[in-house]
């Protein structure tokens, strides 16, 4: 975090809540066109769980799974004195996860852990420019929130080592602090509001995911708009709706977000969260002593 950051906490909350909250909706209409949306929802409007995983309405998928690991890695590796690095906080973190047989586990992220546990000195994979899903780019933001890039780009490696997936991190990364902690320019990219060849193709594929999100974000008013739109476009809409979440959630703040949608979040997901942004208070307390001392 960054100075004075606590004045942040309601967007860092946002983006938090905002990621796995887009999560829980994107998962209904993951694997769907947007005409097939239309064809058996009409248009998503609320957290209805179901989908091709017959989810519990709040109930999450890998995406925020897979964030939650890399928030507990942060906190080790600032609270546990093991001698470890964040690095190998977040290999055991991936390994421990995977071991619960998780309900849903992108092949890349299954295949680069499995390895990961078969060599207990490995930590990066080995060059793969063909591994270019989304799988870890859906883990930016808690790195993003303390504002540590060079973690960030790393993770990212644990699974998908290759310099498309490490830049579109380093992308995501770089427009999630600014709306954190400054006041833009959030980003570059020039986009017409009335082109529609991002969201034309919500892939999991990591570029077309990294677009897709900043489009949603972009070109939405509220959170909800950008959530719902992200969702209701189908396609990897799980991941796509979380990572745009987190950047709405960042913008918006966390009292933009819908009461109802943060009831129905599924409470050890709840409980996690608050568990990290008590550890960024806690942090930002410690920094601030350590100065005035």
């Amino acid at each position: 975090m960054k100075k004075n950051d606590i004045k942040s906490m309601n967007k860092i909350k946002g983006a938090l809540y905002g990621f796995a909250i887009g999560d829980a909706i994107g998962a209904t209409t993951e694997f769907l066109t947007a005409g097939q949306v239309r064809n058996r929802y009409g248009s998503i409007d609320d957290m209805i769980g179901g989908g091709w995983l017959n989810l519990n309405p709040g109930q999450v998928t890998d995406d925020t799974q897979m964030m939650l690991c890399v928030m507990r890695a942060i906190m080790k590796s600032f609270y546990e004195d093991l001698g470890l690095t964040f690095l190998q906080y977040c290999k055991s973190e991936f390994i421990k996860w995977l071991d619960t047989n998780p309900i849903d586990v992108g092949n890349q992220c299954r295949k680069a852990i499995l390895s990961l546990k078969a060599d207990e000195k490995k930590i990066f994979q080995e060059i793969d420019n063909d591994a270019l899903g989304n799988g870890s780019l859906m883990r930016a933001v808690p790195c993003a929130i303390i504002s540590k890039l060079d973690y960030n780009t790393q993770q990212g490696k644990l699974t998908h080592n290759n310099e498309i997936c490490t830049s579109l991190i380093r992308y995501y990364h770089i427009v999630l602090e600014n709306l954190l902690y400054s006041d833009g320019p959030y980003f570059s990219i020039e986009m017409d509001e009335n082109e529609h060849f991002w969201p034309s193709n919500p892939s999991g594929h990591a570029v077309d995911t990294f677009y897709n999100c900043l489009y949603w974000y972009k070109f939405t008013h509220t959170f909800e708009d950008a959530v719902l739109s992200a969702a209701n476009n189908g396609g990897d809409a799980d991941t796509i709706a979380a990572l745009t979440g987190g950047l709405a959630g960042a913008k918006y703040g966390f009292d933009s977000i819908p009461k109802k949608w943060v009831d129905k979040l599924d409470k050890n997901v709840v409980e996690e969260i608050e568990q990290f942004v008590q550890f960024l208070l806690d942090l930002q307390e410690i920094i601030t002593n350590k100065k005035e001392v």
